[in-house]
């Protein structure tokens, strides 16, 4: 495995887990931002009621897509290591085996791994959409800063897919 891919590949990982941390700290901020903002409605007027923010509506909507995205980020990840002959437990948690240098990342099928770059891209896609779709449904501002850092890893990988998958494209 060549060390920039392997540099790569670890930074998407420790991003990813970053991201997923984050997304946990931010339930019970996002909770109590909506308590503290229904507070302020306190007279039951049609124009209040409809000002209210319901926190499990708009959070489900919100940062359920967002965790769906990173599971089938994940989920990805991990059929692609098994496809190249890793073991489980190294597709499960890659980033346990980092250092040993010993994770396959490229498949010698130039078929299989075309359709692994197919398979991620379309992946990639999917949670730039879920990201979007979550920003318009959440009211937190801080959240924006976890939605911000997840498009930018995202991105980044989305990116380098569709340079190797031109690459792949050009070597036929």
């Amino acid at each position: 495995m060549k060390t920039k891919e392997k540099d790569f590949f670890i930074f998407f990982n420790i991003a990813f887990l970053g991201i997923l941390l984050s997304l946990l700290i931010m339930i019970p901020l996002y909770v109590n931002w909506a308590h503290n903002y229904n507070l302020q409605f306190t007279e039951n007027t049609p124009e209040a009621l409809k000002s209210r923010v319901d926190a499990s509506q708009s959070y489900l909507i919100s940062f359920l897509l967002i965790y769906v995205s990173l599971f089938l980020v994940w989920i990805t990840q991990v059929f692609i290591l098994l496809r190249n002959k890793n073991g489980i437990l190294k597709s499960l948690f890659p980033i346990l085996f980092w250092k040993k240098n010993n994770i396959i990342l490229h498949n010698e099928n130039k078929v299989k791994e075309r359709n692994s770059l197919i398979l991620s891209l379309i992946i990639f896609s999917l949670s730039i959409i879920a990201i979007w779709l979550s920003v318009s449904f959440n009211f937190v501002p801080l959240a924006f800063f976890v939605y911000f850092s997840f498009f930018i890893v995202i991105g980044i990988q989305y990116f380098y897919c569709w340079f190797k998958f031109i690459n792949i494209l050009r070597a036929k």
